[in-house]
Formats: C-alpha cells, structure tokens, sequence
C-alpha cells in the first residue's frame, strides 16, 4: 500500500505496549475483556448500585474485538505463550456467555 495511504510503518515497540496493556485488560477469572479497565470484583464495594456504577464488568463486544489482534501477534514471537493462554480464555468467556440459538 502506498505511503501516501497507510501513513509511516509502526514502531515495532508501540506495537508491543498494545499488547501488554491488551493482556492487562483481561480478567483473570473468566477470561473476558472490559472497556476501560481489567474487569475484577472488588469484594470492599457492598452495595449493589455502587457495584454497577464503578466496577467494570466482561463485555462480549470487547472481548470478541481483542483476539484478532492479539493473534496476529503470535507470529512475531511476542509473548507467544501467554497470547495463546489469553486467546483461548477468551474463547471459552465468549463460548459461556453465547446463547444456544447463537445470539449474545
């Protein structure tokens, strides 16, 4: 693709931070990604309303809208094993949370 279209060729190391904060951003019990932070239950907050409003929650949207790029990183050699781990955990998330007729 032209320069003119595609823009300046990424720094690699850029490249890598993405990956780190996307591996961050995953919750580590079930495997899901949330919008702004890593999705965990703080067992401090007691109030359900409060719970809803300040902790982020798995969302399928993101979740689904992360494996590809980190896939495409497994050819790079990049933290290869914990890409795979996390790849596959977030395949399970989306796999519990879909329906039987398919739908979210």
């Amino acid at each position: 693709m032209p320069l003119e279209i595609a823009g300046e060729k990424a720094n690699i190391e850029r490249l890598y931070d993405a990956v780190n904060v996307l591996l961050y951003l995953q919750s580590s019990e079930s495997g899901g990604f949330g919008a702004w932070e890593p999705p965990v239950l703080l067992p401090a907050i007691q109030n359900f309303l409060l719970t809803l409003i300040v902790v982020e929650f798995e969302h399928v949207e993101c979740t689904a809208s992360v494996i590809q790029p980190l896939a495409s990183f497994l050819h790079l050699g990049y933290r290869e094993k914990e890409i795979k781990i996390s790849v596959t955990k977030a395949i399970s998330f989306l796999d519990q949370k879909q329906w039987l007729d398919g739908s979210w």
